[in-house]
């Protein structure tokens, strides 16, 4: 583990235990987890399907062995029946080579849909994921292909703790890359589980695990670790803040998650 690593895992352990610890002191009330609790890694990859319009502007910074990277931009999901949802996310990111320079620019666009086929306790659902080559290949913010995705997803209301489990394929074309044919595209498997707890009557804990094989060959594989919280201040907003440590070179070796929720 690297001494960068080390450093930012040990920081978001005391926040993460601070922000616990201080949640637990607040008055009992009635706590719940809904629909409009969701996963941090997996946000698509989940049971769960949004009321009305969630409307995300998130920002993450994530460490790597070579390089960090700063992201900033919306997630989307809307409801437009019962029980499908659509969504997508877009980021402009800044990526620091170390060693290297600079490079700016927008990150391949997610565009996805999912149907629930059952509802609670238990909600289980199928999706696809469709990878729109927006990012800038020189710069290193896409691949400059079209990839695709399909995911299954179950989430389990059990009163005071819910539970979500994911399963996924991924097929990544080749990269764009030069010389051409330097980098090949993998069809990946995803795994991932959460639990999601009420802390207070606006505040909700979850821990989420998330696992995927390599993308492009040579790659390395991804398992992140997430801690995060949610506080609801009202009917139509609520904040999220996540700490992630990764293990596997496609993975970085820390994150953090940022961001306020809009829901119509």
């Amino acid at each position: 583990m690297t001494e960068r690593r080390t450093r930012f895992g040990v920081i978001g352990a005391m926040v993460a235990f601070a922000g616990f610890f201080g949640a637990a002191a607040q008055p009992a009330a009635t706590r719940t987890i809904s629909n409009e609790n969701r996963l941090f890694q997996r946000f698509i990859e989940d049971g769960a399907v949004t009321d009305g319009t969630w409307l995300e502007p998130q920002f993450r910074y994530a460490t790597f062995d070579h390089h960090d990277v700063w992201s900033i931009g919306p997630q989307l999901a809307f409801n437009i029946a019962e029980d499908v949802e659509l969504g997508g996310r877009i980021d402009l990111e800044t990526i620091n080579n170390n060693p290297g320079g600079t490079e700016t620019g927008f990150s391949d666009m997610e565009l996805y849909a999912k149907v629930r086929l059952t509802t609670k306790p238990t909600q289980f659902a199928l999706g696809a994921l469709l990878k729109l080559p927006t990012g800038d290949t020189d710069k290193g913010l896409g691949t400059g292909e079209t990839d695709v995705g399909f995911f299954a997803a179950l989430r389990r209301d059990f009163g005071k703790m819910t539970f979500v489990a994911n399963t996924g394929l991924r097929i990544t074309q080749d990269p764009d890359t030069a010389p051409p044919g330097a980098l090949e595209g993998e069809m990946s498997v995803q795994l991932g589980g959460a639990a999601l707890f009420p802390l207070t009557s606006k505040l909700a804990g979850i821990v989420e695990a998330s696992y995927e094989t390599e993308r492009i060959n040579g790659a390395g594989t991804d398992f992140r670790l997430t801690v995060g919280a949610e506080h609801r201040y009202g009917e139509s907003f609520m904040s999220r803040a996540g700490l992630v440590w990764g293990w596997g070179r496609g993975a970085p070796n820390f994150q953090l998650i940022v961001s306020g929720v809009f829901l119509f």
